[in-house]
């Protein structure tokens, strides 16, 4: 008596990779399995994507640990994964430090973020951030004040307790 063996159909999606193993193993679709084999699905966005869901035979399944373990049925079976793409930054904050060096923080518009404090040059005394770079005596944000993204690029410049700012 020859046991039935059912088929796996991987569909995998163009933006990204669907991975199946058994035993480690990599698997292909339209291998067949014994009712009751053990499958690792694993899916693995490409760059600038994003997972967004796992079906086996159209029902949605969760992972566990970045994948999904299942026991081959008594049927075929299809397994598909859906991607999309990465929300790309819309905001982007200049720090000026001392005029000619700064740092750059990118995100979403309404991410909100703790400005960065950082070590004093010389004998000057970091006091905090302005959005003007007229030499504030008393700076708008405080360092490690919390900051809100606005669309676009906006800039902040060091303020010195001297009245300095970069």
């Amino acid at each position: 008596m020859t046991t039935k063996k059912n088929t796996l159909t991987i569909e995998n999606p163009e933006n990204s990779t669907l991975s199946v193993t058994k035993g480690g193993v990599s698997v292909e679709s339209g291998d067949e399995f014994k009712a009751g084999t053990s499958l690792v699905v694993t899916p693995t966005p490409a760059t600038g994507y994003v997972f967004e869901s796992l079906t086996v035979d159209g029902s949605a399944v969760e992972l566990t640990e970045g994948s999904y373990t299942f026991n081959m049925p008594a049927a075929d079976v299809t397994i598909a994964a859906t991607f999309k793409e990465s929300a790309k930054p819309d905001a982007t904050l200049t720090l000026s430090k001392n005029g000619d060096t700064s740092d750059k923080i990118e995100g979403k518009a309404g991410d909100v973020i703790n400005l960065p404090t950082f070590k004093s040059e010389c004998s000057k005394t970091f006091v905090g951030w302005d959005s003007k770079s007229d030499c504030a005596v008393a700076p708008e944000y405080a360092p490690g004040a919390e900051y809100t993204l606005a669309a676009g690029t906006q800039i902040l410049y060091a303020v010195y307790a001297d009245g300095e700012s970069g």
